[in-house]
């Protein structure tokens, strides 16, 4: 059966229009110079069509079987209704955006090879979970705030990057058009490109102490690049409805490469822009107030557990609500200025330390603008424990107070189980292990007292006998705190 249908549109027949265009089969070709007007859906079931002229499509397209396109070929989508597309895998050379207030929607991974236009005024291609990718040489044409790719999904905007440079990726919601602009410096690209969605939705790994930021998030991945020595990302944020808490010109480009934020070059234009660098090919980016996170290792000496070289889990034998087997207790991690003699307090956060040893401290400040600090580690029942030396920040600054006694100010830890620890029995924080702690657990033991209690001196949720010789020792070998 002969089922090749060839149309031979010459340039002398500007249209050929169809109220709808099915193929189950057949072999069909626009040629150069000929418009085939689809005024329903396009619809290529089974067979090749090979399009060398332009297609004109006001409904749906769906190529299902196979799709040609020359390299100055175009389809353009037109009319005043929503367009599905459906690529399968054909590579488009031409796409123009001709519609009357309405969008594409894309129902798989489309490519372009040439240009994508947006002709008309407010048009916008819906990714969903779909990429919409620009192959190398191929550009993108009169997008604006009212045209532009829609990433309501998982889907990105894929574009060629070629060299070092400003790539700006055209993205935005339903409703606003909120544009990352990317300056990438590298030395190395092969088959390079940028892979860009923005999500309209608080970043779901904000720290919780950030408490002015804007909810919207741009998620970056860059291809084919080698040698990146920075990405310097500008995204602009929408004026309404983005910005979240007081004051907006403290919100700041903020960077997460998992599991640490940073805010390396971080900057704002005050109203609409947040301005953030990375050396990471894979990252997400949002704008929050400065802040930075401390990751610290510390110890507690009567927490200790015989049988391991971890603490006890102190918050569940206490019967503190919502605690876990992971956790020991919380201790506050004070920064103080290096300058003697007043070491002036400049910020201080509470967090948990696992039974590890390990906790995280985030700050609402921006990194780069401390000076030289100590740190100070207090805990309700431990004594005030200093850094060895004062402490230069980065945006993910690590501090651990167990590899040596030498890590603390004086070297005043105490080695047990193989970590060295802070000292235990200063009940009343007043600085040094001495009588005035004793009342407070002698009390608690004539009371048979449980649960969460400075005289519970090694964590294991009653004040008894046990707890008394940790005290004890440290009573009598004057243990005290050591400060700078």
């Amino acid at each position: 059966m002969y089922n090749s249908l060839k149309f031979c549109f010459l340039m002398l027949l500007s249209t050929q229009a169809f109220s709808q265009f099915v193929n189950n089969g057949a072999t069909v070709t626009i040629q150069p110079g000929a418009t085939l007007r689809v005024e329903t859906s396009f619809i290529n079931n089974t067979g090749t069509v090979t399009n060398n002229g332009t297609l004109e499509v006001q409904d749906s397209f769906k190529n299902n079987a196979t799709f040609f396109s020359g390299t100055s070929s175009i389809v353009r989508f037109i009319g005043s209704g929503i367009s599905n597309v459906k690529s399968n895998a054909a590579v488009l050379a031409k796409v123009e955006m001709s519609k009357t207030n309405n969008n594409i929607i894309l129902l798989d991974p489309m490519t372009i090879s040439n240009d994508i236009n947006f002709v008309n005024e407010n048009n916008k291609v819906v990714l969903g979970n779909h990429n919409f990718k620009i192959n190398a040489g191929g550009t993108l044409t009169s997008s604006d705030a009212n045209e532009y790719f829609a990433t309501t999904g998982t889907g990105n905007l894929v574009k060629p990057v070629t060299g070092n440079g400003t790539y700006v990726s055209e993205v935005g919601d339903l409703t606003n058009y909120t544009p990352l602009s990317s300056v990438i410096n590298a030395s190395g690209f092969a088959a390079a490109s940028t892979e860009v969605r923005v999500t309209d939705a608080i970043h779901p790994d904000k720290p919780v102490p950030a408490d002015a930021y804007i909810s919207r998030y741009w998620t970056v991945n860059l291809t084919g690049i080698s040698g990146l020595t920075s990405n310097v990302m500008t995204g602009t944020y929408a004026a309404t409805g983005d910005v979240v808490g007081t004051p907006q010109n403290t919100i700041k480009g903020s960077t997460y490469v998992f599991p640490n934020w940073t805010y390396t070059a971080a900057a704002t234009n005050g109203t609409s822009t947040v301005t953030g660098s990375t050396n990471a090919l894979a990252s997400s980016f949002t704008g929050m107030k400065d802040n930075f996170n401390v990751s610290l290792t510390a110890f507690i000496e009567g927490f200790m557990d015989g049988a391991n070289n971890t603490m006890k889990p102190v918050l569940q034998l206490s019967g503190v609500a919502g605690a876990t087997g992971s956790q020991a207790d919380t201790v506050t991690l004070e920064l103080h200025n290096a300058t003697s003699p007043s070491y002036t307090l400049i910020a201080s956060k509470k967090a948990v330390l696992s039974t590890a040893g390990v906790g995280t401290f985030n700050f609402p400040m921006s990194a780069a603008s401390l000076p030289t600090t100590y740190f100070a580690v207090k805990h309700r029942n431990g004594l005030e424990t200093w850094s060895k030396d004062p402490v230069t920040f980065t945006d993910a600054t690590a501090y651990n107070f167990s590899s040596g006694a030498t890590q603390a100010f004086g070297d005043n830890l105490v080695l047990k189980n193989g970590k060295y620890c802070i000292l235990s029995g200063d009940m009343d924080q007043n600085g040094t292990v001495d009588l005035v702690d004793y009342p407070i657990w002698d009390i608690d033991f004539f009371n048979f007292e449980s649960g969460y209690k400075n005289s519970d001196l090694n964590g294991d949720g009653v004040s008894d006998l046990v707890d008394y010789p940790i005290w004890d020792y440290n009573f009598f070998n004057f243990a005290s705190s050591m400060l700078p």
